[in-house]
This record gives C-alpha cells, structure tokens and sequence, in this order.
C-alpha cells in the first residue's frame, strides 16, 4: 500500500510540474508583442512604437509592451488580474467593435492613459529618478510627483514616450494661403487630353495623364517559367481610354481630404449623396503616419485598404469625377 501511495504521490507531482511548466510558458508568451499585436484593437500602435523614444533611442534598449502596460511581475496577483481584464478587454473589442467607430483621440489624454499604464513599470526600470542628464525643469517635476504622488504621474509629463506622436500637427491651415490662392472649382474636361485636376477650397493640383486604351493579352504561356495555375489561359483584353494620376497620391492630396473631414468626422464637411459612408471622415492616427519619410508632395502610405477607397469616393465627390 505504502508503494502504491508513493506511486500516485509521483504522478501527481510530475503532472504538477508539468502543468507549472506550461504555466510558465503560456505566461511568457503571453507577455510577448508579437502576443499583444495579434488581437490590438488600437490602429497603428506597434508603428508608433517602433518610432518612440522606448524603441529607437541611441543605447539600443527597447521596452516591451507589458513593461508599461501592466504591473511589473513580482506583484503577482495584481499582475495576473491585470493582464487578464486586458486581454478580455481587447479581445472583446476587437471581436465586437468597428475601429473605424471608436473615439481614439479621446483615449490620447493623461487621465485615459493612467486606465492602461502603471506607474510601478515606469519606475521599475526607471530607478534612479534624478539622473546626472536631468535639468532643471525635469529635477523639479520629480521632486513634485515624490512628494505629491497623488496628484502627479509620470504619463503627465511623458505622455508621448511610450508612442511617437509626431503627426499631432497636421493640419494644412499652418500653412498660409491666401484666399486668392485657393480653387473655387476642379478643372473642366472639353478633350481627350493631359489635364491638370484642382481640389476645391484648396491650392492643392496634381497632373492626370490621358492613357490610350487599346487591346492587350492578359495572363502567361503555359511554357513560362515560374508560371502559376491561375494565370491562365491567355486571353485578349480590352481597355477603354482612361485617365491616371502622374505620381501616387501626394501627403498634400490626402491632408486636404484628411482636413475637409476629419476635424468633424462627420459628412456635413462637403455636399454629397447619402449613400458615401466616406464622408464620415479620416480618423487621426496614433502613430507618424509618414513613418518619418516625410509629407508635402511625397506619397502618402500608412493608410488602410478601407481609408483609400474613403479618400477615392471623397475626392470623386467634390471634384465631380469617378
């Protein structure tokens, strides 16, 4: 019997040590960003990340995104129930919710930042709080959050450290305009022709190219290398005259579309048929929507899928062409 007990005393303990181990591994992985991008709701973060101060500083160290958005680990508990009512959180809204709906610039303040980050992991890593860099502007803040915790955190004054927020200037009326300068109407159309196209309310043009149309052989030889199955049979093609743009979409035409309608993010910005649910608006991005590549005439990227075929039916509407 004694046997017995031993043997069922050793499974029981391995089978203990097994599922510890999984545990273990299953809270690691968790923990990873790869983990957290998997299922985010929030557009852009990992970019703006990637271009924060966390990440692309001069001494090679990069944060995690658990270092500041949950409790530091060896307050386990609250880690545990912490990190559960996050990934609940955002795996409901990203099941449930359309992005396109929720309010993200309400969720840039301080007060919604403390929601979803600890102080306790910014000062887990940040030990030393008066640094032999600090000036002293930043020794006196310090001083005031140590003797005031309560009323003071450390997002209120590095609220853009976590995710680079360059873009929070965007609007094309910094740039001064005269009223003379701006388009009254887009460009009329009498030939088959070059043109160049006028964006109304704006002093933002760009050239379109006449492309003769003409018959073409769409898809590859049997014979061809590297040749997929559902590139084929070749067939004879036709294609009507149509106009395309010189260059890609300019960050100049994207922010006059982005100004017209995402300051209100409503469709009263311009008149248009019920039936363009683009008219609601760009939403303000999270992260440098440029990626630090620059704006003004260089093409803008970044944007989604859906964002372009928004941006495409805007700019149909107040030019009046398809």
């Amino acid at each position: 019997m004694k046997r017995k007990h031993y043997v069922i005393f050793a499974i029981g303990a391995v089978a203990m040590l097994i599922f510890l181990a999984m545990a273990q591994k299953g809270m690691e992985y968790t923990s990873t960003d790869e983990f957290c991008n998997a299922c985010h709701a929030h557009p852009h973060a990992e970019s703006s990340f990637r271009l924060s101060i966390h990440n692309s500083n001069s001494s090679g160290v990069t944060a995690n995104c658990v270092d500041c958005h949950l409790p530091p680990e060896d307050q386990t508990v609250y880690h545990l129930t912490r990190k559960a009512y996050h990934g609940f959180h955002d795996l409901y809204y990203y099941l449930t919710r359309d992005m396109d709906e929720i309010d993200w610039e309400a969720k840039r303040t301080v007060e919604a930042s403390k929601r979803f980050v600890y102080e306790d992991g910014c000062k887990k890593c940040h030990t030393n709080l008066f640094p032999t860099t600090l000036d002293e502007l930043g020794a006196e803040s310090h001083l005031k959050h140590i003797s005031d915790p309560e009323n003071n955190s450390c997002v209120k004054c590095h609220l853009t450290v976590g995710h680079y927020r360059g873009e929070v200037s965007l609007a094309m009326e910094e740039v001064s305009v005269a009223p003379e300068e701006l388009f009254d109407a887009p460009a009329e159309i009498t030939a088959f022709e070059d043109f160049t196209e006028q964006i109304p309310g704006t002093n933002v043009s760009f050239k379109m190219v006449a492309v003769e149309g003409g018959l073409f052989n769409m898809g590859s030889q049997p014979d061809e290398s590297y040749r997929r199955a559902d590139e084929g049979p070749v067939r004879e093609v036709e294609v009507n005259d149509f106009w395309m743009a010189e260059v890609e979409v300019t960050w100049n035409e994207y922010l006059a579309f982005f100004n017209a309608t995402g300051s209100q993010g409503r469709k009263e910005a311009v008149e248009v048929d019920e039936e363009l649910d683009g008219i609601t608006g760009a939403t303000p991005p999270w992260g440098a929507p440029d990626q630090g590549w620059g704006m003004g005439t260089r093409p803008a990227i970044t944007m989604t899928h859906h964002a372009a075929q928004v941006y495409c039916r805007w700019l149909s509407s107040v030019t009046g062409k398809k």
